[in-house]
């Protein structure tokens, strides 16, 4: 198969993961009660604050992350207080801001990052999940998962496939890791991890080809 057709086979991963195009996905048309940014090995997830109106950055921004397996050693600080490093000159003064520095994955992510705003008071109705493109969906049915009741959207780093594969180390990597996380959305959603997701069947024949042409080396099953 030509690189080309990788590529677009790729393009489609991608923009099924961000949850482009679906109801979900930024941008908001009101301002959520709390963030929750998700930490990750893409440490452009926490600059998203530049470019958020100011009249829709939440009272309450949670950061969290301990390490996981993409970014074990490579910052001296936890995930979280690496994300809020860079993301505090375009945080407001006035935000409430939470550092939950032990979780290790997404589920993790959000059940530690409810819990820490529960003991502070602050019971969230409505929830902006800040992450990596290719782990917006995830996060979305992780977050729907456990906590049904609230209405949760999804932001990332506004980057088209081609643009991101530079950012992220070029587009091999990014062809396997976006192979990787449909993997995981198809058996996460059968083992219950999240809510249950409807994978076209663009996305299916995209992905079985990907996979063919060897890029699946983060595949889980």
């Amino acid at each position: 198969m030509s690189h080309h057709v990788n590529m677009e086979h790729g393009r489609i991963l991608y923009d099924y993961l961000r949850m482009l195009g679906e109801p979900q996905h930024r941008p908001l048309n009101k301002k959520p009660a709390a963030t929750i940014v998700l930490g990750s090995n893409d440490p452009t997830v926490a600059l998203r604050f530049r470019d958020i109106e100011p009249a829709f950055i939440s009272a309450v921004i949670v950061f969290t992350g301990n390490t996981g397996r993409n970014t074990n050693g490579l910052y001296d600080k936890t995930e979280a207080e690496t994300f809020h490093d860079i993301a505090r000159p375009y945080i407001p003064s006035e935000a409430r801001v939470i550092i939950e520095p032990n979780a290790t994955n997404t589920s993790e992510n959000i059940s530690f990052s409810f819990e820490k705003m529960a003991e502070e008071g602050i019971f969230p109705d409505s929830v902006l999940l800040v992450q990596k493109p290719t782990m917006n969906l995830r996060a979305y049915a992780t977050a729907r998962k456990l906590c049904p009741s609230v209405d949760f959207k999804v932001d990332s780093p506004d980057m088209p496939f081609e643009e991101y594969a530079i950012s992220y180390g070029g587009q091999e990597k990014l062809l396997t890791n976006v192979v990787g996380n449909v993997s995981r959305v198809l058996l996460y959603s059968k083992r219950g991890h999240m809510v249950a997701q409807t994978v076209p069947e663009h996305v299916t024949q995209s992905y079985y080809s990907l996979i063919e042409e060897g890029f699946a080396a983060d595949v889980v099953e």
